[in-house]
């Protein structure tokens, strides 16, 4: 990933962390949704991945070195995206899940208000990164249809 997304992606996350904690933000009602969110995310992911697949545009990126990391192709900048991305994905469905499964244990208030603040940050993170692909998507299409 190109290093202003890496920052942008941090601050997105702590700033999201952060509000959740002083505000008390409870995870649990959103979890149901953060899960359909991620799998919606995870299958634009797929059908973008797949799209690419054997296409002339992924040749063409194949061949271009990337100007920000000059080690890598413009292909493997976007496999890196779809990287981070699904690993994101992967994490949201993960934490979602733990604020659904029914408990008898009861955990610390401070465990919980951590661990909802965390997986806020977590969905904060799967938003901008499907915004990120799916900018670099359209401007893409843009360029192809020219």
């Amino acid at each position: 990933m190109y290093k202003r997304h890496k920052r942008q992606l941090s601050i997105c996350v702590m700033a999201t962390t952060a509000m959740a904690f002083m505000f008390d933000w409870d995870f649990t009602p959103i979890a149901e949704i953060a899960v359909t969110v991620a799998s919606i995310a995870m299958g634009v992911y797929i059908a973008a991945v797949s799209a690419l697949l054997g296409s002339q545009y992924a040749k063409d990126l194949k061949g271009t070195t990337d100007r920000e990391l000059p080690s890598k192709t413009l292909l493997g900048v976007l496999a890196d995206y779809f990287r981070c991305a699904g690993f994101s994905c992967i994490l949201l469905i993960l934490t979602s899940c733990l604020f659904l499964i029914p408990s008898n244990i009861i955990f610390s208030p401070i465990f919980l208000k951590v661990g909802s603040s965390l997986s806020y940050g977590v969905f904060s993170s799967n938003i901008f990164l499907l915004w990120l692909i799916l900018v670099f998507l359209v401007n893409s299409l843009g360029k192809s249809v020219k």
